[in-house]
């Protein structure tokens, strides 16, 4: 196929991947118990200041402690789950069947869903959710938030967070393009809109467009017809469906009962947004 040429673009897995028991597990250990995980992120507005905002989140890892009781997100999933997409990327999943302590099994439906053909169901391992072991593609302004809060792009530059998501989101046919229109874009702007910050801080806003075309060149191959969000993120539910796809509250048993969607199960959202979270200072963090 490379010889000739004749190879999809984009490459998608399309159900090729190996399964977690021949790869993950080689190594990890699917049943440790690992507690809770705090999760701490950092976002920009698109105002003037760039102005930042925490979040705090208490993830309930959990899994399996030494006395077998099951906990949190992996303890939620551990057994025999078994599932049916009707898409290459597992993103529409109408048919969930989970196999109980006692041996019996449980069927879920999502709402208006037709059954499908459940010849070759799928069985969920560690790759259902971390299906982005390698080269994890970002979304333009979580790549973005995450290089300004270490400093790069450049948050004393006005309306930086806001001219640089522009400037990624732009659709280029190459990555040559790509290349000569971020970099020229961001330094037109401040040389047309603020010349004074052009004048005095030159240098910081050079930077921030060669910060600004790394986002771009890692994570978007229009020769690839790769672009932002070509490749799906299923480990939580913010970026893609990810826990949704199954935990939004219309998968039902013919029974009445249903995947549940309780957020508390996974995570605590215990700082959403705040200027200058209190418990970051607490804790040392700040």
């Amino acid at each position: 196929m490379v010889l000739v040429d004749h190879y999809p673009r984009p490459i998608m897995a399309d159900h090729k991947v190996p399964v977690a028991s021949t790869t993950c597990l080689n190594c990890h250990n699917p049943h440790a118990e690992m507690g809770d995980k705090l999760l701490v992120t950092q976002s920009f507005a698109s105002d003037a200041t760039n102005s930042p905002t925490s979040s705090v989140t208490v993830l309930h890892v959990g899994g399996e402690d030494s006395l077998g009781h099951l906990s949190g997100i992996h303890g939620a999933h551990s057994g025999k789950i078994e599932y049916v997409s009707t898409d290459n990327t597992d993103q529409n999943i109408p048919w969930v069947r989970k196999t109980n302590a006692d041996g019996s099994t449980t069927e879920f439906i999502a709402s208006g869903a037709s059954v499908p053909n459940i010849g070759h169901p799928r069985v969920m391992d560690c790759i259902g959710c971390h299906n982005r072991a390698a080269h994890s593609f970002d979304t333009a302004e979580g790549a973005l938030d995450k290089m300004m809060a270490q400093g790069s792009p450049n948050t004393s530059l006005p309306f930086l967070h806001k001219e640089g998501l522009a400037l990624l989101n732009t659709k280029y046919d190459s990555q040559g393009e790509a290349k000569a229109r971020i970099t020229s874009g961001l330094i037109t702007f401040y040389r047309s809109q603020y010349p004074a910050v052009w004048d005095t801080q030159r240098t910081q806003v050079e930077t921030s467009a060669n910060t600004l075309l790394k986002i771009y060149l890692n994570n978007v191959f229009p020769a690839m017809n790769l672009r932002w969000g070509t490749h799906p993120n299923n480990i939580g539910h913010n970026d893609s469906a990810g826990c949704f796809r199954c935990h939004d509250g219309s998968h039902t048993s013919k029974a009445g009962k249903t995947i549940t969607n309780d957020c508390s199960i996974c995570h605590n959202l215990v700082v959403s947004n705040e200027l200058h979270p209190k418990l970051l200072t607490d804790l040392g963090m700040r």
